[in-house]
């Protein structure tokens, strides 16, 4: 049975510079998304980088609709906070995605 794997983290660079990095060989095609900013700056109270990314070959997930987002945490859960959140979480909001596998794309 083929394996389906989805790497997330923390990349340290954008998706833009992921984009370019795709590898197309005869039996993979790794596609990187997630563009909006997760990473938040100290010093300025927003986000500010968009490091945190997944990862799929696209070969095996054709057939499959996938979402992707940021999770809001600092608005949902720090009432727009972004210091307490930094101090108190991280300086990373989550990423979320999501995987319809019965789409008919």
């Amino acid at each position: 049975m083929p394996a389906f794997t989805i790497v997330l983290g923390d990349y340290n660079f954008s998706a833009v510079f992921c984009q370019g990095y795709e590898k197309d060989t005869a039996r993979y095609y790794i596609k990187t998304m997630q563009e909006k900013e997760t990473t938040i700056s100290k010093q300025n109270s927003r986000h500010v980088n968009d490091y945190d990314h997944f990862s799929y070959d696209e070969r095996k997930f054709v057939a499959t609709e996938i979402l992707y987002d940021r999770v809001e945490s600092v608005s949902k859960y720090m009432g727009n906070d972004f210091d307490k959140h930094w101090k108190e979480i991280s300086d990373h909001v989550p990423i979320k995605i999501e995987l319809n596998i019965n789409s008919r794309r």
